[in-house]
């Protein structure tokens, strides 16, 4: 609508100097301006048309962006999430990396914790659980999941069986040195963790690998808990 009242105006405007005036000469300059002036504006137009464009685009990146976080992200610690867990596990098994370890950590008695403090203070242990174990890590090439509930899992790649216990140690170490209080556990007067770990073996399903880990955390607990077991 704007294009058409501006061209409106410029073609009466034409007609009143062709009227007006018999020099072609002066019909061409004004003619020719006429034009210029129409296709500067339709430029500009289409400036700002292809710059809220791009504005639209890169919103719909970044919704794109922050509703994947969403899907792969716990929302209470901001850890990733057992669809991640998931996902990477597959991908670690698919390199056939026979040097990647998994750890399935379990809190000591969280259920009694949860139950005599409430479930409030079982959140704020949780994050702190899960601030701990980022802290831990070697690097980025280590991953930490929230598997669910209590229990964390950690993908670890290019690792010796001695660096796995080295960092279980440390796991261990640095929980028990949170000293968060725990009333009800038979273990400590503090919050600890059991784990366990296994190496990825060839021959191994997704299953078999999860099995495995789980296995040896049911050995930890067996064996008094606040402790690790790797194989």
């Amino acid at each position: 609508k704007e294009y058409f009242f501006v061209g409106t105006i410029l073609v009466f405007f034409i007609l009143i100097i062709q009227i007006l005036s018999n020099t072609n000469v002066l019909l061409s300059i004004i003619t020719t301006s006429c034009f210029v002036l129409i296709a500067q504006s339709i430029r500009f137009k289409l400036f700002d048309f292809i710059e809220k464009i791009n504005i639209k685009t890169n919103d719909n990146e970044l919704m794109v962006e922050k509703l994947s976080s969403m899907v792969y992200v716990d929302a209470l610690t901001s850890l990733y999430n057992r669809r991640y867990f998931n996902t990477r596990i597959e991908d670690v098994l698919a390199s056939k990396k026979v040097d990647a370890y998994l750890i399935i950590i379990d809190i000591d008695y969280f259920k009694q914790y949860n139950d005599s403090l409430g479930h409030v203070v079982g959140d704020n242990c949780l994050m702190k659980i899960a601030k701990s174990l980022i802290l831990s890590l070697r690097g980025s090439s280590d991953e930490v999941f929230r598997y669910g509930g209590e229990e964390f899992a950690i993908i670890l790649k290019n690792i010796t069986k001695k660096e796995c216990e080295k960092l279980c140690l440390r796991i261990k170490n640095e929980i028990n040195s949170l000293k968060i209080n725990h009333p009800t556990s038979l273990v400590s007067d503090c919050v600890t963790v059991s784990q366990g770990a296994c190496s990825l073996i060839n021959w191994m399903s997704i299953s078999d690998f999860i099995s495995a880990a789980d296995e040896n955390l049911y050995i930890s607990k067996n064996s008094g808990r606040n402790t690790f077991t790797v194989t």
